[in-house]
């Protein structure tokens, strides 16, 4: 099995009712937010759960962990001594990353305190609110390089998919400190634009980007997210992840992110990259060379949809570019800037877009309606200059008569025309 998913988590302790109190409904969108994260943690099932906190004790020589067979704490220094938490360790786990980890020259050694911090405490609450029961470790996020936090992330990942377990990785850390008049770090004019580089980043899962953020970014920033981060784009190095935001608000000048990453086939990654970079800086992304298992040249669509709606939609049925890499990357930006029946996409709506591809096999002619499936064909009619496509296997589209009435009503053919010319595809479609 290995990596499961992963999530950016702020820790406010305001956000638990026994510690805010009328102040946690200022922070309501990140609670719900950590209740949606949690339900669909649970509904996954993980076998192990890691945790990076930026606030448990920490030092330039070792990543600390939390030790013993129980993980527990409480929130007493905020108020809530009955906000507790209590977690199974992973030991074994723990064992094979200490080991690992070791043999790289990074140093994982038993932390001095014994009672989890509020970075750990405040995820593991709506955790276990949620009915989530599986064993824990929990490490901090040490002052290492950025390379050095990376390969223990790179670790996390080894282990995991060594053991043969479904892991979840939390990074918990809130972003600027530093975003209105009196907030809790003061107020910089940096601020701002460090979370948005974060949240931009984190929207297309380019953890690369993380790692070259100004350092002076960074310090104007007054942060406490971006180590952790670090870590746990190394756990997610080996897939290829998307971004999902399921939240982002700044309630008290602090800014607090949720963010879900699940692994994702690298096409529609890279045509998400590719809408993503194109749509924010005007720029054409550089169509890097796909696994050997995929065609070498193949038409292709690129979809998008917001809110369960189409958004865009554009596609080759024979391959127009040199490789099947150029051929995504044309026709993401195509499909979000250039589909006449809608606006070109905005960079305010590119968080809540979903990307799908579709590859296309060969086209072949269809002597026969009853040749078609509408689930396992695509369609496409033509005479003379006017032809029309449908892809397969669309929502609402059942039958293969409904199929050809729709592609024939696009080219402004009848499907009752003998002149009509019908043939049929198979695709590969990634989501």
């Amino acid at each position: 099995m290995g990596m499961l998913l992963g999530a950016l988590v702020p820790h406010p302790p305001v956000m638990i009712p026994e510690v805010g109190g009328d102040d946690a409904r200022c922070v309501r969108s990140t609670r719900r937010a950590m209740k949606r994260l949690a339900r669909i943690i649970r509904r996954s099932a993980p076998d192990t759960l890691v945790l990076i906190t930026p606030h448990a004790p920490t030092s330039f020589r070792h990543s600390y962990y939390y030790g013993g067979k129980q993980l527990w704490g409480d929130l007493a220094m905020f108020g809530a001594p009955d906000a507790a938490v209590e977690w199974l360790s992973d030991d074994m786990f723990l064992h094979q990353l200490k080991t690992l980890a070791g043999n790289r020259d990074l140093s994982l050694t038993e932390g001095p305190a014994d009672a989890l911090d509020h970075g750990a405490l405040v995820p593991l609450h709506f955790l276990g609110q949620a009915g989530i029961r599986c064993p824990a470790v929990v490490l901090s996020a040490p002052g290492w390089t950025r390379e050095k936090l990376h390969e223990l992330g790179v670790c996390i990942g080894e282990v995991s998919r060594s053991l043969g377990v479904r892991t979840v990785v939390l990074a918990s850390g809130d972003l600027s400190h530093r975003l209105k008049e009196g907030a809790p770090a003061g107020y910089h004019r940096r601020g701002a634009a460090f979370d948005r580089a974060v949240m931009e980043a984190l929207s297309v899962g380019d953890f690369e980007a993380l790692a070259s953020i100004d350092p002076d970014l960074i310090e104007a920033a007054g942060q406490c997210a971006l180590n952790p981060l670090l870590v746990l784009g190394g756990a997610l190095a080996h897939d290829t992840v998307k971004g999902q935001r399921l939240s982002y608000e700044v309630p008290f000048g602090v800014g607090y992110g949720v963010v879900m990453f699940k692994p994702s086939h690298p096409v529609v990654a890279l045509a998400t990259r590719a809408i993503w970079t194109y749509v924010r800086h005007g720029v054409v992304l550089e169509a890097p060379r796909l696994s050997d298992t995929l065609p070498e040249k193949a038409g292709v669509f690129v979809s998008l949809h917001a809110q369960g709606q189409l958004r865009g939609c554009i596609g080759t049925v024979e391959p127009a570019q040199d490789t099947l890499g150029h051929e995504i990357v044309h026709n993401a930006i195509a499909a979000a800037t250039q589909d006449s029946r809608f606006a070109a996409l905005t960079g305010e709506e590119l968080p809540y877009v979903d990307v799908s591809v579709d590859i296309l096999g060969p086209v072949e002619p269809v002597a026969a309606l009853e040749h078609l499936d509408a689930q396992r064909y695509g369609v496409v009619v033509t005479k003379g200059a006017r032809s029309g496509l449908l892809l397969p296997a669309l929502p609402g589209v059942e039958t293969a008569h409904e199929q050809l009435a729709i592609a024939c009503q696009k080219a402004g053919l009848s499907p009752d025309d003998p002149c009509v010319k019908i043939s049929c595809f198979e695709v590969m479609r990634y989501e």
